[in-house]
């Protein structure tokens, strides 16, 4: 045979089976499944990328059949809100009950004073959460704890308002020009948050602070927990010396607590006696709005970062009651009524929680919508507004300052 047919003959034999062998792989990788993918822009499966999927994140555990995970989380955090709740409404019929009582017995004069009183109380008492948070952070006590902690906190509480609140009135009942030191006192304190920088807030860092160097230097507390007690045992100084008794840091962090708190209700006290002069009132709507945030309090300090404008509508409240006192004291007829500075509070405050709630609501929007459509949509990172972050009070942010 010619080599130049049989050569021929070879290279066709040769490129039908290359031919087959091709489309043999190409139906072997046709019934193959493929690494699938989900376009970015249309949400349509291709064949062209690689999608990996995650495994759930919430699973029964194969043991006794528990739930595990954020499960769990959940309904723990459902059964915490449902009490708080629970306690908060048995607060607000309690105080509803009260003032209903002030005015049946006494007078709706006395009735309309106890209601803002209380819910300037509840207002000024928003900002003791930040610092509540602050400190626990600080001294890392765990959640289990800090309700030991907020207990004898708020009786503490109780009984330095109440002292306070009588040399209060009993002030002003001896020297009624005592009004215009405390409305100066409030002015100034509302014109100092005004303009205090909310970033300087030392990154929740209280080791330099005084309060808690004057409290370290009164207990010499321990340098471990021991569970939810306030003191422990620790070796002896000596061989063979017996153990001695001392502080742990959850007392020096409830130390802490009610010494924040004191520093507060510098300002919160002289706003009440600037609504009225009566010890029963005062005392009333601070005890029970007291007790509504504790009963609310690990519901607030995570709703509450989200109420970015109530500190600064609770520090113009601030001034508003202070230049209240001073002008009542100067110029009687021209001073604000009792009826009057509870709508303006009332209106102040929701303002501030509406802003807070407008502009998150916005946020999300945004977030939801354009900008992570234009994140998908080109590949990149979403430009737009940056993540909301927790907003700081201006007075927690002076507690970790200059005490």
């Amino acid at each position: 045979m010619d080599p130049k047919i049989e050569n021929s003959t070879l290279s066709s034999d040769q490129n039908i089976k290359e031919g087959n062998g091709q489309a043999s792989k190409a139906v072997h990788t046709d019934l193959v499944p493929q690494p699938q993918s989900r376009r970015k822009d249309k949400g349509i499966l291709t064949m062209d990328e690689e999608t990996k999927v995650a495994p759930p994140e919430d699973e029964y555990a194969s043991a006794g059949g528990k739930p595990t995970g954020k499960i769990e989380e959940s309904v723990a955090h459902s059964i915490e809100y449902r009490e708080a709740l629970c306690k908060c409404s048995a607060i607000l019929l309690l105080s509803a009950v009260t003032c209903a009582l002030i005015a049946l017995f006494r007078s709706q004069t006395e009735a309309v004073q106890f209601s803002t009183a209380y819910i300037l109380e509840l207002s000024l008492s928003v900002d003791n959460l930040f610092v509540f948070i602050l400190i626990f952070n600080y001294f890392k006590i765990p959640q289990e704890s800090q309700d030991r902690v907020l207990t004898w906190g708020i009786m503490g509480a109780l009984i330095l308002r109440g002292l306070m609140i009588s040399a209060g009135v009993a002030a002003i009942a001896l020297m009624d020009w005592v009004v215009v030191v405390l409305g100066v006192i409030l002015v100034v304190s509302g014109v100092k948050l005004i303009f205090e920088d909310e970033d300087d807030d030392g990154e929740g860092d209280l080791s330099g602070n005084a309060v808690v160097r004057l409290s370290r230097w009164l207990l010499g507390t321990s340098d471990r927990m021991d569970g939810d007690r306030f003191f422990t045992h620790v070796p002896g100084g000596g061989e063979g010396a017996p153990p001695r008794r001392t502080a742990t840091p959850l007392l020096l962090c409830l130390v802490v607590v009610e010494l924040s708190d004191l520093m507060f209700a510098v300002d919160s006290v002289p706003a009440c006696l600037g609504v009225s002069d009566s010890l029963l009132v005062v005392y009333l709507s601070n005890v029970l709005a007291i007790s509504c945030l504790r009963s609310l309090f690990m519901v607030l300090s995570r709703a509450v970062q989200d109420l970015k404008y109530l500190p600064p509508a609770v520090t113009v409240v601030l001034v508003f009651i202070g230049v209240k006192m001073i002008v009542g004291y100067f110029a009687p007829r021209y001073e604000v009524g009792t009826l009057g500075s509870l709508v303006v509070v009332v209106v102040l405050l929701n303002l501030g929680v509406g802003f807070s709630l407008a502009e998150r609501h916005a946020r999300r929007c945004g977030r939801a919508g354009l900008f992570r459509y234009h994140k998908e949509e080109e590949g990149g990172e979403a430009e737009g507004v940056p993540p909301t972050e927790a907003p700081s009070s201006p007075r927690a942010s002076s507690l970790s300052g200059a005490v």
